[in-house]
């Protein structure tokens, strides 16, 4: 699965979807998107926030240099959370499938500092060659 395909399918195809089964590179290339997507986003935040004047010399007003920063922000917060995180959490519980595991391993695997290391090896993990309980082999 390439790069184009791999985010195709988790943001278009399977938005919130956590049947089925995801392969290994569908979910690094999509984590690596979302890594990408963040810190772009917040480069460009950064620098919007930084040029907008917050005196009243200029273009802008302070109050309408204010209302457009917060609203910039939640902007990029929406788009951080309900664009990014939905589908990471949901491919994060297909790929968990496609090696064997259910969903709610993800909670408990979700422990500090064990329990990441833990789900990060079971994320590596190459997939499960046969049909498992969660579908056929992608």
């Amino acid at each position: 699965m390439s790069f184009t395909e791999a985010i195709t399918t988790c943001l278009i195809k399977k938005f919130a979807t956590i049947s089925g089964r995801a392969t290994r590179a569908e979910f690094w290339w999509f984590v690596l998107f979302c890594f990408l997507t963040r810190i772009v986003l917040a480069i460009c935040l950064y620098f919007l926030i930084i040029d907008l004047p917050a005196s009243s010399q200029g273009f802008f007003s302070p109050y309408f240099a204010f209302f457009l920063k917060l609203f910039l922000i939640i902007l990029s917060l929406l788009i951080m959370f309900v664009v990014l995180v939905i589908p990471e959490f949901c491919v994060t519980i297909r790929r968990l499938h496609d090696v064997g595991y259910d969903g709610s391993q993800f909670l408990v695997k979700a422990i500090p500092i064990a329990g990441i290391i833990w789900l990060i090896k079971d994320l590596c993990r190459p997939s499960d060659p046969n049909d498992n309980a969660f579908g056929p082999n992608p």
